[in-house]
This record gives structure tokens, C-alpha cells and sequence, in this order.
């Protein structure tokens, strides 16, 4: 069975793209972006979080039509009853809720009843967006879908939009990721790996994003000829025979595909 796109369904999923092209901050974008895709998939609740590995809990949550104090109570409690999340966040997919635990089961839970149920969260998926191991290993921020019982569970074609937007949330969020922790495009192991300082590596980010010396140098407030002992200083370290090379051997790995379309 095909499934063909409406035009309403068309113009939301501009109204997404538009959003992820925007410049902002990544708790903007998230809030911005659940807006939308309440929208595009005639959805009731959003929610999104960004996991810190270090604490083993979900943080800096963005939500949308849900009570504060419910996810204030989701932080504190609920989190750590949660039977879903963890094995949606491994997937490195857009899952469904039901691919984890089939609807009558998760209707006994803690859970759904003292938590989800309050505010009359039903039928979800979700996606999670992380940096490679390589990159640092860093989760971006999900995207928690949910419906009211009325409003009816999601299907394949919800689940297969779903992991497109979150292909392209995913992208975003690292590109915003990479600006913010001053690395840019420059892969953060090849700074360890060569001890690179942190001008040195300003100018390599500069350098990847296509700078010239006045361009670099104009960037970071230095002269040219500061950029050009700082570029000698970065092909000693890294044994590197040129621009060119140096760009390439420095260069983030692509996040790494999600996986096979949702089954």
C-alpha cells in the first residue's frame, strides 16, 4: 500500500525544515520544532530531552501541553520507572512506543498511570539524536511524540516521517553542537591526538569552514601573519603536507546513519 502525501501534510513539513534552518540556540530550535510537529503529526503533547551521561537522567526538558509539575515529578521519580525511553534512546532510530511495550502492558505500569496518564499521554515514538562515539559520544536532544487516546496511535507512515525529521533535527543539532563547543567542524580527537592548542585550533576550524588567511584572521582578531605561524605550528604537529590535507585529516566523521527504515 502507498502512501501519498496531502498538501497540508507537504506545508507542515516545510514549516519543519524552515524551523531547523533557523539560527538559534538548541533549546529554541527543540521548542520551536515541537510546535511543528504537533502539527505535522496531529499530535497532542511534545517533549524533549537532552540525556546526560554522566548523571544517568534525562535533563533540560522542553515541553509542550504538558503540566509543569507533572514533569517536575517525571525528573525527580518518574525517570527512573520509565520502561521505554532507555531502549528507544539504544535504537538509534524513530521506535515506537508499542515496538517496546505493547499497549495493554504499558497501561499497567507506574508509568503510564501515575505519570503519562495525567495528562492523558496515550500513543507515542520517539527519536533520539546522539554525536558518534568518535565525536564524543554526546546525546542531542529526543523528540517525544504523544497523542490523547482520542486522537488515535500513530502508524508507519508517522514512523517512517518521523525518522526523516529526525535525520534532519539530528544534523541541526550537531551543526549547533559543534559551533558551541569552539571545535566547529574539527574533529575533537584530532585535537587531543596532536595536542593542538585551542587557537590553533580556531584557526583549523576557520580553515575547514573555507577561511582564507585575511578571512581567518578577521575572525579572530589576529593578523594575517599570526594566522600563517599558527598554520606552520599545525603542519608540524600533525605531519601534514598542505592546506588540503590538513582539512581532511581533520574533519568530524558524518553522524553515523540511523539504521534501516523503521519495521
Amino acid at each position: 500500500m502507498t502512501h501519498s502525501f496531502s498538501e497540508r501534510q507537504v506545508a507542515d513539513l516545510h514549516a519543519v525544515i524552515r524551523t531547523l534552518n533557523e539560527p538559534a540556540p538548541l533549546e529554541e530550535v527543540r521548542q520551536s520544532l515541537g510546535h511543528r510537529l504537533l502539527e505535522l503529526f496531529r499530535a497532542d503533547y511534545f517533549a524533549s530531552y537532552i540525556f546526560d551521561d554522566a548523571a544517568a537522567a534525562d535533563d533540560h526538558a522542553v515541553t509542550i501541553n504538558m503540566d509543569p509539575a507533572n514533569i517536575a515529578a517525571y525528573r525527580a521519580h518518574f525517570q527512573y520507572r520509565d520502561p521505554i525511553t532507555a531502549p528507544m534512546r539504544k535504537a538509534g532510530r524513530a521506535v515506537h512506543v508499542n515496538a517496546v511495550l505493547e499497549q495493554g502492558a504499558l497501561e499497567k505500569t507506574e508509568f503510564f498511570n501515575d505519570f503519562l496518564a495525567v495528562d492523558g499521554l496515550t500513543h507515542g515514538m520517539n527519536f533520539h539524536a546522539c554525536l558518534p562515539a568518535r565525536a564524543g559520544s554526546r546525546h542531542l536532544g529526543d523528540l517525544r511524540i504523544w497523542r490523547a487516546r482520542r486522537s488515535g496511535n500513530f502508524d508507519r507512515a508517522d514512523l517512517l516521517m518521523l525518522q526523516l525529521v529526525g535525520e534532519l533535527y539530528a544534523a541541526r543539532a550537531a551543526q549547533i553542537v559543534r559551533t558551541d563547543d569552539g571545535f566547529g567542524p574539527v574533529d575533537p580527537g584530532f585535537v587531543a591526538a596532536h595536542g593542538l592548542t585551542p587557537r590553533e585550533t580556531q584557526v583549523l576550524a576557520a580553515l575547514c569552514d573555507g577561511g582564507t588567511d585575511g578571512e581567518i584572521a578577521a575572525r579572530l582578531a589576529i593578523s594575517a601573519e599570526t594566522v600563517r605561524s599558527h598554520l606552520k605550528a599545525l603542519f608540524a604537529k600533525t605531519g601534514c603536507k598542505g592546506r588540503t590535507a590538513l582539512v581532511g585529516a581533520c574533519m568530524r566523521p558524518p553522524l553515523p546513519e540511523t539504521g534501516d527504515a523503521p519495521g
